[in-house]
């Protein structure tokens, strides 16, 4: 009973002298933003397929994979359209239900009919992964 009592004690204490103690600036955690434009899920781009990318832009597995779609665009842009599915647009969110992602990042390759012809493990693909099944499009 004693120790209740001296715990509590020292419990409205410590809480008293967090009232009382001068108001500093505290540091605000900033909102990272997002390393992509939007674009519209469109499988009409004129290109031979699309390569949708599955997206949490604040995740750094996600900004780690959109890097290296970023150093191969190039590459890719020969064979597909890159289309960004984000966590944060909210018209988006059926097209996570319609594909059945469930973790990120993730990546799906259709081809020009909107089919899907590979679906990569969810997490970081590096180009030598999807690069030649670009090519067999």
């Amino acid at each position: 009973m004693l120790r209740l009592l001296l715990t509590l004690m020292a419990s409205l204490l410590v809480l008293a002298a967090c009232e009382s103690a001068p108001k500093t600036q505290s540091t605000v955690l900033t909102k990272i933003e997002p390393v992509y434009e939007e674009v519209e899920i469109s499988t009409s781009t004129g290109r031979h397929g699309t390569l949708l990318f599955f997206i949490n832009p604040n995740g750094r597995p996600c900004q780690a994979q959109d890097k290296i779609l970023t150093d191969n665009r190039p590459e890719i842009r020969k064979y597909a359209e890159i289309q960004y599915v984000s966590t944060l647009n909210p018209d988006h969110r059926a097209t996570y239900y319609q594909y059945g992602v469930r973790s990120l990042p993730s990546l799906i390759l259709l081809d020009e009919k909107g089919n899907i012809t590979k679906r990569y493990s969810p997490g970081i693909q590096y180009a030598i992964n999807f690069l030649p099944d670009l090519e067999k499009l």
